[in-house]
């Protein structure tokens, strides 16, 4: 790649400096798409060398292989109940505590399993305008 010095750039024209950054841009980002397409087929390759219908059909098994479940119990500090622990994590203070009062695990009230999520909703009112570089 040919390098250019600060004394040549100064002698360059504004607009010539940004038409040549414009196809610079343009370039890099049509080989950063070549690229991506060559590792993706390498991608789909390697599922389907291994047994895999698709590559989707991979990335389904391995998109099940790191979801978490949802927590289905959630302890309550009995004599706070405003304080809860999941059942997951470091247990909370208030848990040790009683732990270490001789209390068991078994003995503390269970809240009911927290109901899924509902599906976001496509309309989620007007979209907020986009920011510009100007002050």
């Amino acid at each position: 790649m040919t390098r250019i010095n600060a004394k040549e750039l100064e002698a360059v024209d504004t607009s010539d400096l940004k038409e040549k950054m414009k196809e610079l841009s343009e370039e890099l980002a049509r080989r950063e798409r070549e690229e991506k397409f060559s590792r993706a087929q390498i991608v789909e390759r390697v599922a389907l060398e291994q047994g895999f219908a698709s590559i989707n059909e991979a990335a389904r098994v391995m998109a099940g292989r790191f979801a978490t479940a949802n927590a289905t119990v959630t302890y309550c500090n009995p004599y706070n109940p405003e304080e809860t622990w999941s059942g997951r994590g470091r247990k909370p203070k208030w848990l040790h505590s009683f732990q270490m009062a001789g209390g068991k695990l078994e003995d503390l009230p269970v809240l009911p399993a927290p109901a899924a999520p509902a599906a976001p909703s496509k309309k989620n009112g007007p979209r907020k305008p986009r920011r510009t570089g100007q002050s």
